[in-house]
């Protein structure tokens, strides 16, 4: 006989369910999750459902319930007076189990919600680059309440279906492999109905074909309404036989009109199964039309209008059975394209071990139903991204095994530099898949703050990393001092359950991991030049250390004899240059070289000293005599030296006159090294003195001395005569003689003559 398209269920079925729930109510049954699996100590009742020849609904029940439940339903139970002569409708049905008070109670009372897992932690790079991290895993919509989802099996059973394919070591029909594969152990219907289940759920059944001969729109029927009894829908599928054509319009019809009675708050998902193209449609008087036997263009683009018609669809899941190929692998492709379901997906099953396999997809694509998925991470002011520019990506790992989804628009992320925000938005819909972590990696460093306010605290950290920021086998966070890369600021995870409209929900990330700067220093070095054991070396000398432009010193240094006059200047902030200088030290020239990278030598060259002295030689030579001396002094560029150097001032020429006698000397003091100096006597080589110079020109690197000497012109030999007296008596003696002896010739002369 031919089923009718809807099957009523009996009030003896409602009343029990809504015994079911009282007991749930009145504490007469428990009810734990844990990890995604339901146990309990009540046994669900089966209910299977046949239909007579008057098309009357018959129920056969079974109950294993305690005894208070059975108590219960007796009192409930309703007499053979109330039972309805007319058949109940799919409304009614709905109306009466899913909008009852006590479970619409039930539904918004003991909801408890499990938050997705997620975690962030941190990865130390090297040079101050970090990777941070913030990932998600699917999860449960809840642990009282457990997802709710309505799934709608459309299947092809058309005549080809009784062809036989490979199953194992054997060949079966492609009918007998499908009803195994829905029906069987471990099979479609024990993971979405089954005891074992995670999910609120319910099932129907659509069974289609094609034949001309039978009536208007009559190629598909409702094989079973709603429901959540396993062994209804297993019942259900086994009892379809295959014959006839392939009319896909016909098939999505009839499903139309069963999703329009799901729960509203439900998920809505649709598996259509097909072995082949559809070569029939319906007519605009609703006869099939077509050729029955090969594909029919007209046929598809009614099954893609029947499909565009259907909306609020969470998935459309379509599968080519058997010999499905060529182009009718590329027509039930396509056919997602019409669907305005959040997610689709094509499989293709050429045996029984694909077909389990796409069904088993499926059925982990509904038991998790986490979706639209947002990450939220505001950066405190302690960390940065590189360049401000985002370096991500976007990966996925389950079974051990990562795979970067970077490149597949699966995420999208966004860095706002004016908020410091970070988000990475799953796109719309996207469900997070069973056992698979995403994460999002992307990359930040330390802030100019950090380097500073580090460096001001001289070394200590305001923070330390929680338990668990750390990312694996990389310990640089957890219950280690740092920078929070975020203080006060927002890190969430923002996420939906349900249908398309609920309500998001968030959750912040407990772990807070920490970021740490390098440590700079600068060494400094000190040299004393132009000295000797006899030199007193002042007790210490200072340098100051400069940040960028700044006037005011960023740090000082104290070298002395104990330091070995060396230094180090320790916590300084990055990102900054830096110069030194040195307190001016008495008597010394200091020259800085080197720079904040490789470390800083001050030398300190003693300033010489330029002594000048006079020495006046010969017997005869006045050693009491004041002889004026110039000095003349220029520096390295040949410009005068000016200014008071040992007490003797040089005019602006550079110029300076001293007046010295025999055995005296000045001592002109701290000159610059490399001063040039010229020393020349005023009145040189005048009266009766040669005037001679040792060293008296030259250039200042350590001190040195100038001699101006000054020896008499003639010198009489020594006749006992020491003064100009005595010398004028002797020469007048002299010429006494001599005119005394020219008087004797002359006398001699006159007498021979």
């Amino acid at each position: 006989m031919k089923k009718r398209r809807y099957h009523g269920q009996s009030r003896k079925s409602r009343l029990l369910a809504v015994m079911l729930v009282m007991a749930m109510l009145l504490g007469m049954s428990t009810i734990s999750v844990y990890a995604g699996e339901l146990t309990g100590d009540i046994s669900m009742e089966q209910v299977d459902v046949d239909v007579g020849e008057a098309g009357t609904q018959k129920d056969t029940t079974e109950s294993t319930a305690q005894e208070k439940t059975d108590k219960v339903q007796e009192e409930m139970e309703p007499s053979e007076d109330d039972q309805p002569e007319t058949e109940q409708t799919e409304e009614s049905q709905t109306e009466d189990v899913t909008a009852s008070p006590l479970m619409m109670n039930l539904q918004q009372s003991t909801v408890r919600k499990v938050v997705p897992e997620h975690h962030k932690y941190i990865r130390y790079n090297g040079n101050d680059s970090y990777t941070l991290t913030l990932d998600v895993k699917g999860a449960y919509a809840s642990e009282s309440i457990r997802p709710k989802v309505d799934v709608l099996l459309i299947i092809d059973k058309s005549g080809s279906m009784n062809e036989e394919i490979r199953n194992g070591y054997k060949r079966q029909s492609k009918m007998a492999v499908l009803k195994n594969v829905v029906s069987g152990t471990n099979g479609l219907t024990e993971a979405i109905l089954g005891t074992r289940s995670t999910l609120d759920a319910r099932m129907a059944v659509v069974s289609y074909s094609g034949n001309k001969s039978d009536g208007t729109y009559n190629d598909a029927w409702a094989e079973q309404v709603w429901t959540d009894s396993k062994a209804t829908i297993d019942n259900s599928v086994k009892s379809i036989s295959a014959y006839g054509g392939t009319n896909w319009e016909a098939g999505l019809r009839t499903g139309a009109e069963l999703l329009g009675k799901c729960r509203s708050d439900a998920q809505k998902i649709v598996v259509f199964l097909s072995d082949g193209e559809p070569t029939f449609y319906y007519n605009s008087r609703g006869d099939t039309a077509g050729n029955g036997s090969s594909y029919d263009s007209d046929a598809y683009n009614h099954a893609q209008s029947q499909l565009r018609q259907i909306t609020g669809l969470n998935a459309f899941y379509t599968i080519g059975f058997g010999s499905v190929w060529g182009s009718g692998n590329t027509r039930m492709s396509d056919l997602l394209k019409s669907s305005s379901a959040s997610a689709t997906k094509y499989y293709k099953a050429a045996d029984s071990d694909q077909l389990a396999d796409a069904f088993k997809e499926i059925a982990e694509s509904i038991e998790y139903t986490c979706r639209d998925v947002t990450i939220t991470d505001v950066l405190s002011d302690y960390v940065e991204l590189p360049d401000n520019r985002m370096n991500y990506t976007v990966t996925a790992t389950k079974g051990g095994v990562t795979t970067n989804i970077t490149r597949e628009g699966t995420v999208q992320v966004q860095y706002h530099a004016d908020t410091k925000t970070v988000t990475a938005a799953f796109k719309s819909g996207f469900v997070l898949d069973k056992d698979t972590v995403y994460a999002v990696n992307f990359e930040v460093k330390p802030t100019q703050k950090a380097y500073d306010e580090y460096a001001d605290q001289n070394g200590v950290y305001p923070h330390t990393g929680s338990a668990g920021s750390d990312a694996p086998g990389n310990a640089t966070s957890a219950e280690k001092n740092g920078f929070y890369s975020n203080v006060n600021e927002k890190v969430s995870l923002t996420y939906t359950y349900g249908t398309d409209g609920a309500a998001p929900d968030t959750d912040a990330y407990q772990e807070k991991p920490v970021v740490q700067v390098s440590d700079t220093q600068i060494a400094v070095t000190k040299r004393w030049e132009n000295t000797n054991q006899n030199t007193n070396l002042p007790d210490q000398v200072v340098i100051r250390l400069y940040q960028d432009n700044e006037q005011t010193e960023y740090r000082t240094l104290t070298l002395n004899a104990e330091s070995q006059w060396a230094g180090t200047f320790i916590h300084v902030a990055k990102g900054h240059t830096y110069r030194i200088a040195e307190d001016a030290v008495d008597g010394y020239e200091s020259e800085i070289t080197g720079d904040a990278e490789q470390g800083y030598a001050v030398t300190n060259t003693r300033m010489p000293s330029l002594t000048v002295q006079k020495k006046v030689e010969g017997k005869l030579g006045d050693k009491t005599k004041q002889f004026e001396i110039k000095i003349r002094l220029a520096d390295k560029d040949g410009n005068p030296v000016t200014g008071s150097y040992g007490g003797v001032e040089f005019d602006s020429h550079g110029e300076a006159v001293v007046s010295l006698c025999d055995g005296e000397q000045v001592c002109i003091e701290k000159l610059p090294v490399g001063t040039g100096y010229q020393v020349t006597e005023v009145l040189a080589d005048k009266e009766g003195y040669q005037t001679s110079y040792e060293t008296c020109e030259g250039t200042l690197s350590a001190d040195r001395t100038a001699t101006v000497i000054n020896r008499y012109m003639e010198e009489i030999p020594d006749s006992g005569i020491h003064d100009v007296g005595s010398f004028a008596v002797g020469c007048a003696l002299v010429l006494m003689a001599g005119a005394g002896m020219l008087c004797i010739a002359l006398i001699r002369r006159r007498r021979n003559d």
